[in-house]
C-alpha cells in the first residue's frame, strides 16, 4: 500500500515538476509555477486580461505565452490546470494569426505542425456585429481535453459590457545548471590550422 502511494507521489513530481529551482529567479516560486521537460510554466489563473496584455506580461519577465509543441505538452498543461481551483472558460495560449489571416504562428515566430483545434475551429466567425477578427487562441478549459478555440484578442464592445479576458500561462526556459569537468579534462578547442611539426 505504502509503495503505491510513494510511486504515485514520484509520478506526480516527475510530471508536474516539483523542482522549480532552475526556473528564472524573477518568478515567484509557489504552486502556480510548474516544470515540464526543460521549461518552466507560470499559471496566471487569477489574472484575467486580454491577449496582448498577457503576451506583454510574459515577455516583460523573459518568457512567452505558452507554446504547445505536442500532445504530451497539451496534456501536461490541461492536467496542471485541473490541480487549481479554476473553473473558467479557457486560458490564452501564444497562438495567433493576427499578422496574416489564416496563417497561425506561435508568439516565438514558429509555425506549428501540431494543433489541437476544437471541431469547427478555427472558425473566424464574429459572434457580434462589432467583434474583431478571431485572431488569438485559447485552450478551452470547459473542454476536458482542452481543445483550442479562436476568439478576438481584444473585445471591441463599445459599451464595455463584454470582455475577452482570460487567465494565461507563461513559458520560460530553465536556467542552465553548472556542470563540473574532471580536473584532467582537455577544454581546448580543436585547431583547424595544420600542424607544422615534422
Amino acid at each position: 500500500m505504502h509503495s503505491s502511494i510513494l510511486w504515485f507521489l514520484l509520478a506526480i513530481n516527475a510530471v508536474y515538476g516539483a523542482d522549480v529551482s532552475n526556473c528564472p529567479a524573477n518568478l515567484q516560486q509557489g504552486n502556480t509555477l510548474k516544470v515540464y521537460q526543460d521549461h518552466c510554466y507560470e499559471f496566471n489563473i487569477h489574472h484575467l486580461t486580454d491577449w496582448p496584455h498577457a503576451a506583454n506580461d510574459c515577455k516583460s519577465r523573459g518568457g512567452t505565452l505558452v507554446v504547445v509543441n505536442d500532445l504530451a505538452e497539451q496534456d501536461f498543461i490541461i492536467s496542471a490546470l485541473k490541480l487549481f481551483p479554476f473553473h473558467g472558460r479557457g486560458i490564452w495560449i501564444g497562438y495567433t494569426d493576427a499578422e496574416k489571416e489564416g496563417t497561425w504562428k506561435w508568439v516565438t515566430g514558429e509555425t506549428s505542425t501540431f494543433t489541437y483545434w476544437a471541431s469547427g475551429e478555427p472558425s473566424r466567425r464574429r459572434r457580434f456585429l462589432l467583434d474583431a477578427d478571431e485572431d488569438c487562441a485559447i485552450m478551452k478549459y470547459s473542454d476536458p481535453a482542452g481543445h483550442w478555440n479562436d476568439i478576438p484578442c481584444v473585445k471591441q464592445d463599445p459599451l464595455g459590457l463584454i470582455h475577452e479576458r482570460y487567465p494565461y500561462v507563461c513559458e520560460y526556459l530553465q536556467r542552465a545548471t553548472a556542470t563540473t569537468q574532471p580536473a584532467n579534462a582537455d577544454t581546448s578547442q580543436p585547431s583547424t590550422v595544420p600542424s607544422t611539426a615534422a
